[in-house]
């Protein structure tokens, strides 16, 4: 009998094996602990093919998500470039001053807006590194959200939308949090809310519910169902994914505000009904702090640049460019070199008043470069001109380490003229 069982075993017949199974002896109770066996293995195989073809449609989503989301990059990349390059081109052509300003004004919001996907790409990649930090300091509440309500008040009246904004009395104050990351996230709920919004109203409300402060985004734009509202916070996905879809963007913005929001402990939520808006809210546990002290108003000062001497260490040479075009109406004395040994080589302590160094060069990068100039100070005994890094690293870690190698300043790529005047103004103070 236990060789009649075993065989039935092996050729896996249960048929073959139930005359054992009704046997009152050992070998009965052994063929009906073999059934059970049986049956929980070809359980765990249904289980596991499941489990597989689960996971196999996971990652064929995946997949999918990704490839819609790198053409919907690619797409939104080539639409500024297009304003950077094609008007640029046409622009070296006009010859009428009036439309010339008018071409470099689209060519410098393109170069923003470009700037502003790859701050998002920027921003998501620092988060799925672990590498994103919050900065926390005091912050008056009213003064923040006055100045996102107004940053976005001239889009909402370009398309003749009210947007209001108000603060309860129960929420005015002092707290104490990244207020550039709060910002971040209320502008871009503030820039959905009246790009998805035709007709109407949008409004941004703040109060304190316990001890959060609660901002609450409404609109009466095209709203969005259910199916929407389950990925719309997800990375990579918008909310219309179509070729034909009628709004643009990355579909990053609002997975940012939502690991900003957990970052700070907070929560975010949206509700929504097909054509008849919109409604956001934004839940952050901020703790009240001191009052803000006023800054002293300083009076302002014409701070004149001629005649600074400034060492340029760029390898690029549009960039290189950029600043020769930048800096010499104002009357700055230039000396421009190629890489950071090149630098080296020109710096002598009491020759220069700055130094704009960029990071990445051949022969010698600019940490090396900025190392060697404050080891040389320090020999001679001078006084440390003012060295700013000009670079196109612009991750906290690099910004980390042009403080570490001795660069008073870090400023990144793309160039804002305004910021780097401010910046070399402070070699004449």
């Amino acid at each position: 009998p236990l060789e009649a069982l075993a065989e039935a075993q092996q050729q896996g017949d249960p048929d073959a094996a139930r005359p054992f199974e009704a046997r009152p002896d050992e070998i009965g109770s052994l063929a009906r602990a073999l059934r059970r066996q049986r049956e929980r293995n070809e359980e765990l195989l249904r289980s596991l093919e499941q489990r597989v073809a689960a996971r196999t449609a996971e990652l064929e989503r995946a997949n999918q998500a990704k490839s819609v989301f790198l053409a919907n990059m690619s797409h939104e990349l080539r639409t500024p470039l297009n304003g950077v390059i094609a008007l640029g081109d046409r622009l070296a052509e006009e010859q009428d001053p009036q439309r010339r300003r008018e071409l470099a004004a689209l060519v410098t919001s393109s170069g923003r807006l470009l700037e502003q996907v790859l701050g998002d790409i920027l921003d998501v990649s620092k988060i799925e590194a672990g590498q994103f930090q919050l900065n926390p300091a005091p912050f008056d509440l009213v003064q923040l959200v006055r100045g996102m309500a107004e940053l976005h008040a001239a889009a909402a009246e370009a398309k003749n939308l009210s947007l209001r904004w108000s603060v309860s009395s129960e929420a005015e104050g002092t707290y104490d949090g990244d207020a550039g990351r709060i910002s971040q996230i209320l502008s871009n709920l503030l820039a959905n809310a009246v790009k998805f919004t035709h007709q109407g109203e949008v409004s941004l409300d703040v109060d304190r519910r316990g001890e959060a402060l609660c901002f609450v985004v409404r609109d009466t734009g095209v709203g969005f169902d259910q199916e929407v509202r389950d990925r719309l916070f997800k990375r990579f996905v918008q909310a219309d994914q179509s070729i034909t879809r009628q709004f643009g963007g990355t579909g990053l913005g609002l997975s940012i505000c939502a690991a900003l929001a957990e970052m700070m402990q907070g929560s975010i939520t949206a509700e929504a009904t097909p054509g008849q808006g919109a409604r956001f809210e934004v839940r952050l546990p901020l703790p009240r702090c001191e009052r803000v002290a006023d800054a002293v108003a300083e009076e302002p000062r014409e701070i004149s640049l001629e005649g600074l001497r400034v060492l340029v260490a760029e390898d690029h040479p549009t960039n290189r460019k950029v600043v020769e075009i930048v800096l010499e109406p104002f009357g700055v004395d230039l000396t421009v070199v190629e890489d950071g040994k090149a630098a080296l080589d020109a710096f002598e302590p009491g020759r220069f008043d700055a130094v704009l160094m960029d990071m990445q060069m051949p022969v010698m990068d600019g940490l090396s470069a900025t190392r060697a100039i404050r080891a040389r100070e320090k020999a001679a005994a001078s006084e440390p001109i003012l060295v700013v890094m000009l670079t196109a690293n612009a991750m906290e870690e690099h910004v980390a380490a042009a403080h570490a190698a001795g660069a008073d300043l870090h400023l990144a790529k793309p160039l804002h003229p305004a910021r780097l005047l401010e910046a070399l103004a402070r070699a004449r103070r």
